[in-house]
This record gives structure tokens, sequence and C-alpha cells, in this order.
């Protein structure tokens, strides 16, 4: 049995700086979208995203996760690619198919359900890429994955800008979409077949895609109804235009949620590999706890202090109404980081079971908080909901992960928020007519409490490009 080693903290470093530099363009995307197609159009085109979103997990069934975690523990594994390539051609028809059925049951309209379509066909191209960066994380190149992940993302850009120029409207948008994660998956699984080729052919174990993949397809359909089910919900109860306020804030969060993808995908397979080692599972979790908790205040910090007031500059004054929602969504983002943390340890532990429950649990709080809080708030009932969701997502992860969480640096945890909650009453109390005075503010008090708290403070950094401690960064960091 050959197994993956474990990826140094140089990749970390690659695979964030891409995916940081593919979230960008993802914004800028957006960008593009929501000032050419305004609130309302903006709003189909979001609503329509939601639909085929949540109908790519159905085409994805939790099998590159799998894939990932089996194939880290023994690489002859990866010759299982050609098979799990099939199923997914199979799934991708099914899922198309359910997501235009669905809108169109919802009442979502013909001009919604024809944008689903395009959209849903674009998710297949999707789920081929996410199968192609399974075998790049395994195989340890993180550098490909990155530079495919920012391909795609230009070509998205490139494309939206030639419809909008053509003034193809949200049917041009969403077909620069399609036709975006087309061209990366193929590049990306031939690639992918390339790197598999000395594996022996094989096909998973009986029962795995049951066991196994089914599980982990339900964590991520219960989470993405209750990522997206919002938008589909104030579209029926409150309209496009609405929905397009708020799929305008939530998309500084998605963005924002992606900046860690990289760190967690790196630390993912750590996790995995260590998941027998209970004091090195606990170290990893307690230094990327602490990494997380941190960036995650010092981002909602400078959020509150002065970034809210950019998104109508960066938008247009039609979207003045979406820094409010944008404000309550911040408070999202310390908790989201930390429970990238506990819901992918509870997958690298095999307790994807206990998380699919908490996910339902999950699920129904939003869904039952968007229902009630939506018809009365709108957009910010909806924010108000996705911070009860995630608040109640970190309970439960905490519960499942047990003696794990013994790991966790509670006395730092709450000097950071502490902190942070007083730099944040200051600023409103003290700066509200000084923005720049309050940028300041966030900046210093977001720095500070890295570099004092932090296991990978930035003068570390600095030390080690300047040669006075070389191996610094690296005892301190994920090994």
């Amino acid at each position: 049995m050959s197994v993956a080693p474990p990826p140094s903290l140089a990749a970390s470093f690659t695979l964030t700086a891409g995916l940081l530099i593919s979230a960008a363009l993802g914004v800028a995307f957006h960008l593009l979208a929501a000032r050419s197609l305004e609130p309302a159009g903006y709003g189909a085109f979001a609503a329509a995203l939601t639909y085929a979103t949540l109908w790519s997990i159905v085409m994805e069934a939790g099998i590159s996760v799998a894939f990932t975690r089996e194939a880290a523990a023994d690489r002859a594994r990866l010759g299982w690619l050609p098979r799990l390539v099939r199923w997914k051609i199979g799934l991708g028809v099914a899922g198309g198919a359910g997501a235009v059925a669905s809108g169109l049951l919802l009442g979502a309209g013909r001009d919604v359900a024809w944008l689903i379509g395009i959209l849903a066909l674009g998710m297949v191209g999707a789920s081929g890429l996410r199968l192609a960066f399974a075998v790049f994380r395994v195989a340890g190149a993180f550098r490909r994955e990155a530079i495919v992940s920012s391909v795609q993302k230009v070509a998205l850009v490139l494309f939206a800008a030639g419809a909008i120029a053509l003034h193809a409207g949200t049917t041009g948008v969403a077909v620069a979409m399609l036709l975006s994660y087309w061209i990366a998956a193929a590049m990306a699984l031939s690639r992918a077949r390339a790197d598999v080729a000395g594996s022996p052919p094989g096909a998973p174990p009986r029962g795995f895609l049951l066991r196994v993949c089914v599980p982990l397809f339900a964590v991520e359909l219960l989470t993405g109804v209750y990522f997206k089910v919002d938008q589909v919900i104030l579209l029926g109860l409150k309209g496009a235009e609405e929905t397009g306020l708020y799929a305008a804030a939530y998309r500084v969060i998605e963005a924002l949620l992606l900046a860690v993808a990289g760190s967690m995908g790196v630390l993912f397979l750590r996790l995995a590999s260590a998941r027998d080692d209970a004091d090195t599972f606990g170290a990893h979790v307690r230094r990327a706890w602490l990494g997380l908790w941190l960036a995650g205040l010092g981002l909602a910090v400078n959020g509150w202090l002065w970034a809210a007031d950019l998104l109508s500059l960066v938008l247009g004054a039609a979207y003045v109404p979406a820094q409010a929602p944008l404000a309550i969504l911040l408070g999202a983002v310390p908790l989201a980081y930390v429970n990238y943390l506990l819901t992918q340890s509870l997958i690298a532990r095999g307790r994807e079971r206990f998380y699919a429950a908490g996910t339902a649990v999950c699920a129904a709080v939003n869904v039952g908080l968007n229902l009630v809080l939506i018809p009365e708030a709108g957009a910010i009932g909806a924010a108000w909901a996705s911070v009860a969701t995630e608040a109640t997502l970190s309970a439960i992860c905490l519960v499942g992960l047990g003696r794990v969480v013994r790991s966790i640096p509670l006395a730092p945890t709450l000097i950071a928020a502490a902190v942070a909650a007083l730099a944040v009453w200051a600023g409103w109390s003290l700066l509200a007519e000084r923005p720049q005075s309050a940028a300041i503010l966030g900046a210093v008090v977001s720095l500070g409490l890295w570099e004092t708290l932090s296991p990978w403070p930035l003068r570390q950094l600095a030390a080690r490009a300047a040669g006075r401690r070389p191996d610094s960064l690296w005892r301190s960091g994920l090994q």
C-alpha cells in the first residue's frame, strides 16, 4: 500500500495563493454581472445559479471527497478514476434534468428555468473539475490545481465581458459560466488521466457508493440547502430585486470563504493521514483553529469598521440597501472559518454519518428561520438566519469531535473575540464620521491579534526571508 506523503506548508501557500487569485476573479465576474444586469436581472441569475449549484451536489454525490480520502490512504486507488468519471456522467444527466424540473415545479418561470438549464450544464463540467482536483491533491500537484482554477476564472471573466459587450443579458452570462467550466474540466481531466496512468486499473469496492459516498452526498446536499435555499425563498417571497441585493452581499462572504479553501484542502490530507494519531491530529486542530479564528475575526472587524461601505461604491448606488445584510453576514465569517476546520475534521475521522445528521439539523434550522424571518425582514432576515445556522453547526461539530475539542485553545479564542468586539464598539462610537481612522484601527487590531496569538506570525515569515531564522515558520506550521 502506497500512502500519499503529507503535503508541505509550501503546498498550502501555493494552493491558497491560486485560490485567492481565483476568488478575486470570481468577485470580478459577479461585479460585472451585478452592474450590467441590475438587481432584478442579477437576482434572476443568482436564483438560477442557486438551483444549479444545489443540483450539482447530486452530480457530485460525495464522490470526489471520498476519492481524495481513500487515495490519500492508498495511491493505488487513483486507478479508480475512469470508473468514477463514468459514474459522474450519469449523475450529471440526472442532476441537470432535476435542476430544470425542480425550477419549473417551484414556479421559477420559463426564463429562469432556461438559465437553470444552462448553468446546470456548466455544473457538469465543475463536477468533473473537482474529480481531477482530487487526483492533483493526492499526487501533490497543488500548483497545477491553482493554475487550472485561475484559468477557469480568467475564462469566465473574459467570456462574461464579451457577453455583456454583445448585450447578451443573463443568457450570455450563464453561457460564459458554462464554457469556462467545460474548458477547465477538459484541461484538468486530461492531465489527471496522465497522472493515474501508472496506477493499476480498478473500481471502488462493493458498497462504496452507498456506504461512503452517500453520507458525504447528504452532507453536501444539506449544506447546500442551508447555504443557498435562502435565495430561493427570497425570490419566491420578496422578488428578484430583493434577491439580487442579498446575493450581492452574500457573494462577498463566499469570496472570503474561498480564501481559506486552499489551506483547508491541504490540511484535510494531513488530518486524514493522522486520523489514528490523536496527538498529531490534535496539534493540527489546535494550530488551524487559532489561525482560522483570528483570520475570520480580522476580516469581520475590518468589514464592520469600513469595508462594508464600499459595496455600493463598487456595485453602484442601486446596491446601497445590500450594505445592511452584509454587515450581519460578516458576523458569520469567524464561525464559518472554524466550521470549515471542524467539518473537515469529522470527515477525516470517518464521522461523515454524524456530520450528515448534523447538517440535517442545520438545514432544518435555516429553512425554518428563513420562512419566519424573510416575510417580515427580507434580506436582513435571511442574513440573521445564516449567522444562526453557522452557530448551530459549530455546536454540533464540537459535540461530534469528542476529545479532539480539548485541543481547541479556549483562552486565546475568547481574548481575541473580546478585543475584536471592543475595537468595533470603539470604531462605531468614536470614529463613525472618520472612515480613514476606522480603517487604520481595523488594520492595527487585526494585525496585532495575528502577531500576538497566531501560530504563524508575519514577523517569522519576515525573519525567514531575511535568513535569520530559516526554520521558524516551518516548525510552527502545519507539521
